[in-house]
């Protein structure tokens, strides 16, 4: 199967995800508002659709300003701000219709056209099709099976988090790229309280790509290995770790 058709499979996927997992709330666990720091499931859902909006404004060549990765928190607490006051109603249509666009864009692409890596500066030297795989389906995916976790579906959220790293994994044979599928596997084990499945592939994560190794060290997702040896073994000479 060629990697355009491996990635419209993904797309559907995500979007079928998400949309089983709106399903399975009442009316009222869909309309709550959350805190800044406490989401609600549809301020998660009104920051996927943001971040998809942002993608397509990028394919379609409007400039702006780089974003801001290093306080990408904050960046994400003014999303919230502008959205938290908006109905269900509109937050579910807006994901939707990003979803459905990316989807029609990612459709009319042709091979080569997705493995472009120079066209926009956003791209910073990465193909067109991770830019569109990151905020058309690895984002979701992150923050539906963290969800399922966070309310104690850890069952769920890891079978949607180890089928969704197997897709991704097929899609390049890289160490950056398979490290990073598998780091997030890492985190979801993790987020379960699962330390024995996290550990080693958080370390074999960080022993393909080492550029790792800072961000794992602050990711709250990997919280409850922090005083467990082996991963204080993976920073021998940093006292904090």
């Amino acid at each position: 199967m060629k990697r355009k058709q491996k990635l419209i499979a993904l797309f559907r996927q995500g979007q079928q995800d998400l949309s089983d997992l709106a399903a399975s709330l009442v009316p009222e666990e869909r309309a709550e508002a959350g805190a800044v720091d406490s989401w609600a499931f549809k301020d998660m859902v009104g920051h996927l659709g943001h971040w998809q909006r942002v993608l397509l404004r990028d394919l379609d060549g409007v400039k702006r300003q780089p974003i801001d990765e290093a306080n990408i928190d904050d960046v994400n607490a003014v999303i919230f701000q502008e959205r938290r006051d908006w109905p269900w109603e509109r937050v579910w249509e807006d994901v939707q219709e990003t979803s459905d666009e990316l989807m029609k864009r990612l459709r009319a692409m042709t091979e080569d056209e997705l493995n472009v890596m120079d066209r926009w500066p956003w791209q910073e030297g990465r193909p067109v099709w991770k830019q569109m795989l990151g905020n058309g389906y690895s984002h979701g995916l992150g923050h539906v099976s963290g969800w399922y976790a966070h309310v104690g579906q850890h069952a769920r959220g890891l079978e949607l988090a180890v089928k969704g790293a197997e897709l991704l994994r097929g899609l390049d044979d890289s160490p950056k790229w398979q490290a990073n599928c598998i780091y997030n596997l890492a985190c979801q084990y993790a987020l379960s309280g699962d330390k024995e499945h996290a550990l080693p592939l958080l370390a074999e994560s960080l022993r393909l790509n080492p550029e790792l190794l800072a961000w794992a060290r602050q990711d709250g997702d990997l919280a409850c290995l922090r005083d467990e040896p082996a991963y204080r073994a993976l920073y021998p000479t940093d006292p904090a770790a």
